[in-house]
């Protein structure tokens, strides 16, 4: 391995989520960031976070669980959404193809069979299975080469994940929080989300640095 692959290497790549997030530090929930904690697998997150000082600012439990709740079902149903790509049969039509491709060579050798023992022998037979032999093959180059070009493009979980929570999260700022003075934000690896309740000044004191690991 030459000194670029090293650098380049990440070891947190051959580890799940639940695995990495051993080597994590959760921030913990202050007077004005409430945490809430990913699930043991780090593909959702847990309903026990909530802070009965919400509903000083209006935020009952049920809307705060009720968030929670849909920021868990897009995790999971962007992870089932890959587990279905990643199990279908890739380009279906080239078994079809391929199976057209064994049809004409078993024709071939049949029609060859016969020409063996006929008498007189056919010359149309010849003709015909030489046409299926060469049908046969140009079918089957056909399906190599494509599948050797062609490549599934799967989702990028963790980014299509991010990309829906905080596209919900900012939805639900916009219609519910922010006249509540609380504002709901993810980063990019979303192994937590934090919800953080303005002070007198109007402006939330802290800031989402964490990035997670680079993949």
């Amino acid at each position: 391995m030459t000194s670029s692959n090293k650098a380049n290497f990440n070891p947190d790549m051959f580890l799940t989520r639940a695995e990495r997030l051993k080597h994590i530090n959760i921030p913990d929930t202050t007077d004005d960031r409430i945490i809430v904690r990913p699930n043991n697998e780090a593909m959702g997150f847990k309903y026990n976070c909530y802070v009965p000082s919400l509903e000083n600012n209006g935020i009952t439990k049920d809307l705060f669980d009720q968030t929670v709740r849909e920021c868990t079902k897009i995790c999971e149903f962007v992870w089932r959404k890959k587990k279905l790509e990643e199990n279908a049969e890739y380009m279906p039509v080239l078994k079809y193809i391929l199976f057209v491709a064994i049809f004409f060579v078993v024709v071939s050798f049949l029609l060859l069979t016969i020409l063996i023992y006929a008498r007189p022998k056919d010359d149309d037979l010849l003709i015909v299975a030489i046409i299926c032999i060469v049908l046969a093959g140009t079918l089957t180059m056909f399906v190599i080469i494509k599948s050797m070009l062609s490549k599934p493009e799967f989702i990028n979980l963790e980014a299509e994940i991010y990309t829906r929570l905080r596209a919900y999260l900012t939805q639900q700022n916009n219609s519910v929080y922010t006249s509540l003075g609380g504002e709901w934000r993810v980063n990019e690896s979303f192994y937590w989300l934090e919800l953080h309740i303005r002070g007198p000044t109007g402006n939330t004191r802290f800031a989402l640095n964490y990035e997670g690991p680079r993949q």
